[in-house]
């Protein structure tokens, strides 16, 4: 609202309502205030400049206001700023930390592989190794046991002693010295044939059967083995022939006592009348078996056909002569087998060549052993 006045000098005197100037461009309403300015009185310019200096302050105040606005903004912003580049430092060392991890996870199990590779490498070359010695030392056992095999063959062969048949007066006349009722004299006649040259001995049971048997198996390698049974005996020669490739067997009765005789007649023992020169008996025995070959030969070059441990035969046992004695029985039955030349617990009359004794094919004793005979038993 304006008002005109007349005063002294008839002056126009003009009234002004201020309200809120900062209606005007660049200055700040004066909020909740309003005043009359006398326009052109003497204390118009006093007003004016109060109401200036009060602008003045009201624009510092609200620039003081906006500049510390803007200054809580600035720092709410540079914050905010501090704390997302906190965050983004934090992502980063996160992101770092994590790549730095799964670096180390990759080189560990890089590391782990290698380690694995090398690992089974290795192993596969221990395996290898072990395999190759295993076949070398499976090829040395092979070489060895083809070696003690020959060496078996050989030794076998060269006591295996050819003996041409014949015919001849087998057992004893009634008038013989200590002829026995089962001793019937009659002539057989018997092929060819070869004979062990020696009863068979401990060494040789164990390089094919892998053990030893014999009651007396302290007194060695080269003593007769004994306390084998008929059975045992066929087993053996199966092995023995699997091994060898040869075709041996036990002898029948009556190439055992051709054999014994030697190719002469008159003789009591097998090898001479002097039981002593050929036969380890109960006079001579110290109680054991002895080496073979120690007694003298009879005719064929065989030795301890007397004596020392009584030997198998394959015939089965007739108390009178019937044929059995010249043929093998094989079957593992339970029929007496003949046993033949005493043993080293034997008078001098369980010695003679004419002498015979049976047992149950199951039967072991450390009197009883073996000798080997080949050819073709009828």
């Amino acid at each position: 609202m304006t008002g005109v006045w007349t005063g002294r000098g008839a002056l126009l005197g003009l009234w002004a309502w201020v309200v809120g100037v900062g209606t005007l461009p660049g200055v700040p309403a004066l909020a909740g205030e309003g005043r009359f300015i006398q326009v052109g009185s003497a204390n118009e310019e006093a007003q004016l400049e109060a109401i200036d200096r009060q602008l003045r302050k009201e624009l510092e105040k609200r620039k003081a206001a906006e500049a510390a606005a803007k200054a809580e903004a600035e720092a709410e912003a540079k914050a905010k700023a501090q704390a997302k580049a906190k965050a983004e430092a934090e992502a980063k060392a996160k992101a770092q930390a994590k790549a730095k991890a799964e670096a180390q996870a990759r080189a560990e199990a890089e590391q782990a592989r290698v380690a694995e590779e090398r690992a089974q490498s290795e192993k596969r070359a221990a395996e290898e190794r072990a395999q190759a010695e295993k076949r070398a030392a499976e090829e040395r056992a092979r070489a060895e046991a083809e070696a003690k095999r020959r060496r078996l063959v050989d030794e076998l062969e060269a006591q295996m002693v050819a003996i041409k048949g014949g015919c001849f007066e087998m057992g004893s006349s009634h008038w013989e010295q200590d002829h026995q009722s089962d001793e019937r004299q009659h002539e057989v006649c018997v092929g060819d044939f070869r004979m062990g040259k020696y009863e068979f001995t401990q060494g040789q049971w164990q390089a094919v059967m892998g053990s030893n048997p014999s009651g007396f198996s302290a007194c060695g390698d080269n003593c007769p083995v004994e306390s084998v049974s008929w059975l045992d005996v066929q087993n053996f020669i199966e092995r023995l022939n699997a091994k060898t490739g040869k075709r041996y067997r036990l002898p029948t009765e009556t190439e055992w006592e051709y054999a014994c005789r030697g190719g002469r007649s008159g003789e009591t023992y097998c090898g001479g009348n002097q039981v002593d020169a050929v036969a380890w008996h109960a006079g001579n025995h110290g109680g054991k078996t002895h080496p073979v070959g120690q007694k003298q030969a009879n005719g064929y070059g065989l030795h301890d056909m007397s004596g020392n441990v009584r030997e198998w035969t394959c015939s089965e046992y007739k108390a009178n002569y019937d044929g059995s004695e010249k043929v093998c029985n094989n079957r593992a039955d339970d029929a007496q087998r003949v046993i033949r030349g005493g043993s080293w617990g034997s008078a001098p009359a369980g010695v003679r060549s004419a002498y015979r004794f049976r047992f149950s094919p199951v039967s072991r004793t450390s009197y009883l052993g073996f000798r080997l005979a080949q050819g073709e038993a009828e």
